[in-house]
């Protein structure tokens, strides 16, 4: 069956940036994991395919498009979710091209300072927080500046929302362990405001990467799942 599934993945038919980002998410998610039988050397030969593609739809500011160069700058997922996938590579082992990971850092940057228009904007930005948390910048302004907002906007829906969790866990590195402890205590598994799901935000997707979160940041509350 993984066998399979690795195939389904490596020769996934469908080319916009964020299905390239996923499949091989996936295949870096498992190349370690020795029971599956995942050659290293293909993994990394997909990881090189998805690197390069990502790589011609950057612009000189360092954003990635979804099937070309764009040009508008704006706060959005898909750069951060390619950026989380490159620093994910990066930590395995299979490092990306240096200028084209510290160009999207610093794109990070630009969007976390950008001011959010609705609450998909704000989940953005919180994402790119935690992003940028992790390599090592120090985000604090940038997440009171997001708080001031959702406090102003969805008061009543963004501690419940992966809004929440991100900050959370960019909270926890910042060893700010009781602020984030408040915040990472809201989220539940399997309950979800439906009117706020699209493309890139679905219940299945948040939950898992609630998970993801739980088990670098907080590992202690994993294991109560």
């Amino acid at each position: 069956l993984a066998h399979g599934l690795d195939i389904y993945l490596k020769e996934f038919p469908h080319g916009c940036s964020e299905q390239i980002t996923s499949a091989a998410f996936c295949r870096l998610t498992l190349a370690d994991e020795t029971d599956f039988g995942l050659s290293r050397a293909e993994v990394s030969a997909q990881l090189e395919k998805a690197f390069a593609v990502l790589r011609r739809r950057q612009n000189d500011k360092g954003d990635f498009g979804y099937w070309t160069v764009e040009t508008e700058e704006r706060i959005h997922f898909m750069h951060a979710y390619a950026m989380h996938f490159l620093i994910e590579a990066k930590a395995a082992g299979f490092a990306p091209p240096a200028e084209m990971f510290s160009s999207g850092l610093r794109y990070l940057q630009t969007m976390v300072a950008l001011d959010p228009t609705d609450l998909d904007d704000a989940r953005a930005v919180a994402y790119s927080i935690y992003l940028l948390t992790r390599e090592g910048v120090i985000t604090t302004n940038y997440i009171i500046n997001l708080r001031d907002y959702l406090e102003k906007n969805y008061a009543k829906q963004w501690q419940n929302d992966m809004t929440g969790v991100y900050l959370a866990g960019a909270l926890q590195i910042l060893r700010k362990e009781d602020d984030a402890a408040k915040l990472i205590t809201r989220y539940r598994i399997g309950e979800h405001d439906l009117a706020l799901m699209n493309d890139f935000y679905q219940p299945l997707g948040a939950d898992a990467q609630y998970l993801a979160v739980l088990a670098r940041e907080f590992p202690e509350r994993l294991k109560k799942i």
